[in-house]
Parts: C-alpha cells; structure tokens; sequence
C-alpha cells in the first residue's frame, strides 16, 4: 500500500487512569508479499435477555473485503452463558450451533489459544482450548451486507459485543522463488537404470 508506518492505539483497561510503569513490544515481519488486509471492525453491541433474541451484526459497506468470521465477547471470562440452541448464523443454516460445535469449526480445540488472563498471571499467558465469554464464528468469506444472528442467551442484562472480522485483498506483488544455483534435473527412469547397472 506504500505506507511506511504502522499505528497502535492504547486504551487503558481503568478509564480515566494513567499508566506509571510496563512496557509494550511489537515484533513486525515485514513481507512485500501480503495479498490480504485483515481489518476488526466497530462492533454490533447487545444486551441479552433470557431466552432467543435476534441480533443483526452490521457490517460497513465502506470497508473493502469480506467477513471471515464474527468476535463474539460477553462481560464476563467465566461463562459464554450460551444456552442449548446456541447460536444460530442464518446465512450458514437453519440451526443453532453450540459453543463447543463453534469452538471446533473454528480450530480452538485443536490448536489452542494463549490469552492473558490477570488473575491468573501477570507475567505469563495461560493456555487453554477456549476462552469463555469470546467464541470466534467462522463465516467463511461472507458478503453480502448485514449477518443476522439467533442467540439462545441463559442469563439476562449481559452485554455481548459482535465484531465482524474482514479480510480483503490488497495490491501485493508476488516475490521471486528462492531456488538453487546448481540444476538438478530428475530422471525417475534414468535412476532406476542407473541402479541396475552398478
């Protein structure tokens, strides 16, 4: 894209307050080969109720890409606080999938996530094969505008936010393929040949 920076904002987890002490690193691996640009967008806010309600998640039409999946957070790390029917995405069927169904289809049970967690540690990240109250739903390049959702919620005046995960294309060029200096043709029948003649 021919912009020579990257820009972190901060937020504090205490408004209103003041960092004394602490440090934050970023580690880049710079590749002229990016052909994608993944972008979390504003998210859709909800407070649930106990039972099924109907949550549309907006997505901007100004922002170039598709949506890989949707960030589903609640307030609180100690339960999803998803009932039986889970969650249903209209756009990939007619019925509900629970978290632990949400958790495979995005790879959490197989692969793990490191997360931090500062009741646990303040120096070292945990690792778990879910994080409760954050469940990524794979939409599989979705377009389209707006993905409507069915959530079965068990507990009332939790606030839930749904972020929309976009990935669309960018002006990437390809690099050149490393290979060696020295051929080395291959010759399957000139081998077997060879073998016998030894």
């Amino acid at each position: 894209q021919g912009v020579g920076r990257m820009e972190f904002v901060i937020g504090l987890a205490a408004a209103g307050s003041t960092a004394t002490a602490g440090r934050l690193e970023v580690w880049l691996r710079l590749n002229d080969d990016t052909q994608t640009r993944t972008t979390a967008v504003p998210a859709t806010s909800f407070t649930s109720a106990v039972g099924i309600q109907s949550v549309v998640v907006r997505v901007p039409q100004n922002v170039a890409g598709k949506v890989a999946g949707i960030l589903v957070q609640n307030q609180t790390e100690a339960a999803d606080n998803i009932a039986g029917q889970g969650i249903r995405v209209h756009l990939l069927g007619a019925f509900g999938l629970e978290p632990s169904l949400l958790r495979y289809l995005n790879s959490d049970l197989s692969n793990g996530l490191q997360f931090a967690a500062d009741g646990v540690s303040v120096t070292e990240q945990q690792y778990e094969i879910g994080v409760d109250g954050a469940i990524f739903i794979p939409t599989y390049m979705a377009a389209g505008g707006d993905i409507q959702l069915e959530v079965d919620f068990t507990t009332a005046n939790q606030s839930y936010t749904f972020q929309p995960i976009m990935v669309g294309s960018v002006a990437g060029r390809t690099g050149t393929d490393t290979m060696s200096t020295q051929a080395a043709p291959a010759n399957t029948s000139a081998s077997i040949l060879q073998r016998t003649l030894e």
